[in-house]
């Protein structure tokens, strides 16, 4: 299968960079870093944390007042 132009621009520029750092020792060669993205979203941080924190909020109080006996279940 032959190559597209796109292809080819990208594999001579990889072999010029290649050709670059051969015979360098390994920590005299620069490498380029690529910012690291966050596993989620802002978009879902933004979301989904004011909805937990009411669902959780709600939760809570609604449980609450059977874990301090506030309701008579059988106390007697």
């Amino acid at each position: 299968m032959a190559q597209t132009p796109q292809q080819r621009r990208a594999n001579n520029t990889f072999a010029k960079a290649e050709e670059r750092k051969r015979g360098k020792p390994q920590g005299e060669v620069q490498r380029k870093e690529k910012p690291t993205k966050a596993p989620i979203s802002k978009t879902w941080v933004c979301e989904c944390l004011p909805l937990l924190s009411i669902s959780f909020s709600l939760f809570f109080s609604s449980v609450s007042p059977f874990r301090c006996g506030v309701v008579g279940l059988g106390k007697g």
